[in-house]
């Protein structure tokens, strides 16, 4: 039986974002090996790609107000359900269209992608 939906806002702890930062601090990316001009992906992302996310993660990007943006963009909810003797806390977003006679929409998703994948120019246009 399905428990009765509650209200979520994501809330990263304190510690999880700690401990992020740290591996993000220690970070230590391996030299590149040499390849053809053209083929400096085939082994994988090269080392100056890499420096460059690791730099932009530690010096620019702010998991805070990625929380707050998602938090004030999304009717997010969670809701218990029973299946196959388990239960499952399943997270979702509910918008309802402003618009008279709107044709409902489902969006659902798989491993790795997550709703967010859904750019919001596109989702306003629902609405």
């Amino acid at each position: 039986m399905a428990s009765v939906p509650k209200p979520f806002k994501i809330n990263v702890s304190p510690e999880t974002l700690s401990w992020i930062t740290e591996r993000v601090k220690t970070a230590h990316i391996i030299p590149d090996i040499s390849h053809l001009p053209g083929k400096e992906w085939a082994d994988g992302i090269p080392s100056s790609t890499m420096q460059g996310l690791v730099d932009y993660w530690r010096n620019s990007y702010d998991w805070r107000k990625v929380e707050e943006r998602i938090n004030l963009t999304f009717n997010m909810f969670t809701v218990e359900l029973e299946e196959a003797g388990e239960n499952i806390e399943l997270h979702y977003v509910h918008h309802r269209s402003m618009r008279e006679g709107a044709v409902p929409l489902l969006f659902a998703h798989g491993w790795p992608g997550n709703f967010l994948e859904v750019r919001m120019s596109f989702a306003a246009s629902l609405f």
